[in-house]
């Protein structure tokens, strides 16, 4: 997960992944810049929790960059991308394992997605995506896109594949 001045948003972030049901996981979280409490409640958590990662650095290339910095540490065979202001079903980490492992061809498996307003309204539903890709497309339809980038879990050598540094506009 990546953070920028995003104090308000995480206590809400990191317990939607403690309470997934998949509890065999790393919790990498990229604070990119600070300027308010982000980096303090981490720490707190991070005593908490020793599957959580902090990653502090300075707000140099944007959420690109920040991402480029957890990518680096991951250990895990399987990469999630999840934002800070994410939500998840409780076992959406453990259905999306069990899928890969039932497939080990697969490179990516992408979730349905709700995106909600502020208030909780519904504002688009996207259904899970039924075609196949190859890794490159994989890779090019959801991270070079955005379309699907933080609503995926992808194999480690897939989402590696592609380098996140780039500079932003």
């Amino acid at each position: 997960m990546t953070f920028y001045n995003s104090g308000n948003l995480v206590h809400s972030a990191i317990k939607e992944v403690q309470k997934q049901t998949y509890k065999k996981i790393e919790i990498i979280c990229v604070n990119d810049g600070f300027q308010d409490e982000t980096l303090s409640l981490l720490k707190k958590y991070q005593q908490e929790d020793n599957r959580i990662i902090i990653i502090n650095k300075n707000n140099e290339g944007g959420a690109h960059n920040a991402l480029a910095a957890g990518q680096k540490v991951v250990k895990g065979k399987y990469i999630l991308t999840f934002d800070h202001d994410d939500k998840l079903g409780e076992d959406a980490f453990e259905q999306a394992v069990v899928s890969m492992e039932q497939n080990p061809d697969w490179g990516i498996s992408l979730f349905k997605v709700k995106i909600m307003d502020e208030d909780g309204d519904l504002l688009e539903s996207r259904p899970q995506p039924k075609n196949i890709l190859t890794a490159k497309e994989a890779v090019k339809a959801t991270v070079i896109r955005f379309k699907y980038a933080f609503r995926c879990l992808y194999k480690r050598e897939v989402f590696q594949s592609f380098s996140y540094y780039k500079k932003e506009p």
